[in-house]
Parts: structure tokens; C-alpha cells; sequence
């Protein structure tokens, strides 16, 4: 039971069975830029790929190097934020778990 559960919702595999399929949804290369403080939602092909090249697992690198491999929690993150101009793209999200997630937003100390 918990394969099957797993082989449906986990974000990888997900991904994987929708690359087979590309004509199933498709994404536009180029993101209209989005208006501020609008909450825009990643359309769902977007967030398929995402996970996909992060393999489903937290990208933070830490100042020493060490990785984050967590694979539990995991948010997508905009490197550029939506209200700095930032847009839904590929190269402007990534993997983070939510502790991480949560330190990017913090104000530094």
C-alpha cells in the first residue's frame, strides 16, 4: 500500500511520468513578468520540473559546502523574489526543506 501511495504522490516520480509524457502539459518559455505582491501560482508542469532536476531533495549549500539532502518537507523557493521581479521560471526556483526555506527569508542577524 505504501508503494503505490508513494509511486502516485511522490514529487520525483511525478515528474519522471510526466516527461514521458510531454505533450501532456506544457510550459511557456518565456514568463510574463508578474505584478507585485501577487501570489501567482507555479503552474504544475513548472513544479514538476523542479523537483525533477533538484531530485526531490533540499539544494542548500551551506557557506562550508555541506549539503542539504533532506527530502522530507520540501518547498520551492524563488531565488528572485515575485516583488523584486522576479518571475516563475526554471533558473529562478529551486528545492528547499522548510527550515531552510524559512532561514532564506529571515532577516540576516
Amino acid at each position: 500500500m505504501a508503494e503505490l501511495y508513494l509511486e502516485k504522490k511522490d514529487p520525483v516520480e511525478k515528474a519522471t511520468r510526466l516527461v514521458a509524457k510531454p505533450d501532456s502539459c506544457r510550459v511557456e518559455k518565456t514568463s510574463k513578468p508578474s505584478i507585485p505582491f501577487v501570489r501567482q501560482t507555479i503552474p504544475a508542469q513548472l513544479r514538476h520540473q523542479v523537483h525533477l532536476r533538484d531530485k526531490g531533495r533540499c539544494s542548500y549549500t551551506a557557506p562550508n559546502g555541506k549539503v542539504c539532502t533532506n527530502s522530507r518537507w520540501i518547498q520551492i523557493h524563488h531565488i528572485i523574489p515575485i516583488s523584486h521581479g522576479g518571475m516563475n521560471r526554471l533558473e529562478n526556483l529551486k528545492t528547499l526543506c522548510s527550515a531552510h526555506h524559512r532561514m532564506m527569508h529571515e532577516p540576516p542577524k
